[in-house]
């Protein structure tokens, strides 16, 4: 007896419709897998009203980081202003130094005469070489003789010692007299007035 040509193919047809059933099944379980149902944990649903709250939130961070932006950018500003300050400052100081007499920074020799007065400014330092010299006092105290072994404050009259370093410590009219010509080393301001 023929076959008829309907059962010919009847295994392959019905392979091919058990393997297609198996794919669709699995694909499904797949999909379905990737993306999670509505509603979900995996994908929950959100009120209108959750979204503008989170929106309204991000833009006030942006407000407040515009706002600190802002202060940033002026004090940045204001410090710009005052380091140009402080660099013309600077260079002012400098051109005052250079225009200064490097001499005041050094000892200088000098000559007084018997009965001319040597009145010291303020930190000028005087060191009696040779000769004789009494000490002057000031409003508020006399000359520092540093070198002596116990620290003296030498008022008018007191002798100066040879080679003893003496501080005048304020512009007050501290100073030497000279008792007959001596020589000094000075570093500071002074005035010279005779008698």
């Amino acid at each position: 007896m023929k076959r008829s040509k309907i059962f010919k193919y009847k295994y392959p047809i019905l392979l091919v419709v058990i393997m297609t059933s198996f794919f669709t099944v699995h694909i499904v379980r797949a999909v379905t897998a990737v993306s999670p149902e509505p509603g979900s944990d995996g994908d929950p649903v959100v009120s209108q009203s959750y979204v503008d709250h989170k929106i309204s939130e991000i833009g006030a961070k942006l407000e407040t980081a515009n706002t600190t932006i802002s202060d940033l950018t002026k004090k940045l500003t204001e410090a710009g202003e005052k380091i140009n300050k402080l660099t013309a400052a600077n260079e002012t100081i400098n051109k005052q130094l250079k225009e200064i007499q490097p001499d005041s920074f050094k000892f200088q020799p000098l000559e007084l005469k018997a009965g001319q007065k040597l009145l010291a400014g303020a930190s000028t330092e005087i060191v009696l070489r040779s000769g004789s010299a009494k000490a002057i006092s000031g409003t508020y105290g006399g000359l520092s003789d540093i070198t002596a072994a116990q620290s003296a404050d030498l008022t008018t009259g007191a002798p100066i010692a040879l080679n003893h370093l003496l501080l005048a410590s304020r512009d007050d009219g501290r100073g030497i007299t000279a008792v007959k010509g001596c020589w000094l080393i000075v570093k500071g301001t002074y005035k010279i007035a005779d008698k």
